[in-house]
């Protein structure tokens, strides 16, 4: 087994370590996005950010995990933004923090009702004024 360390890729990988980086990276992100206090340990310690990018990497490029793992090993990655997070990522396993978005979306839409409301209520009293003009 021959690991270059400057390019951090494997140029000759044994089928039992390319397993390994498999399910190791699998195990990984299906704990990372159960327990969310490890992206504050991923922000913080630079290695194991370098180790877990290449293995996402790997794992993506080899085509060899099944759908339910790369949809687990895509939220990792958009978590812990190795990947673009799109504007409304949610992590569904983070029932905390989807239980806060989620009441902030409620406050936002309830805000907008309110401001609609607010605006037809004036239009209505202009219209109101002008008529008795």
């Amino acid at each position: 087994m021959i690991m270059h360390r400057r390019r951090g890729t494997a140029q000759q990988m044994g089928g039992g370590c390319r397993r390994q980086v498999l399910e190791n990276i699998a195990f990984f992100a299906d704990l990372s996005v159960r327990l969310p206090f490890l992206e504050n340990v991923m922000h913080r310690n630079r290695k194991l950010r370098t180790v877990v990018v290449w293995a996402y990497d790997y794992a993506k490029k080899t085509g060899l995990c099944d759908r339910a793992t790369y949809k687990v090993l895509d939220l990792m990655a958009q978590q812990h933004e190795i990947i673009p997070r799109p504007e409304n990522f949610v992590n569904p396993y983070d029932k905390e923090r989807t239980k806060k978005h989620l009441e902030e979306q409620e406050r936002k839409e309830q805000q907008k009702r309110a401001e609609e409301k607010e605006k037809k209520i004036s239009k209505k009293k202009k219209a109101s004024v002008k008529s008795e003009l």
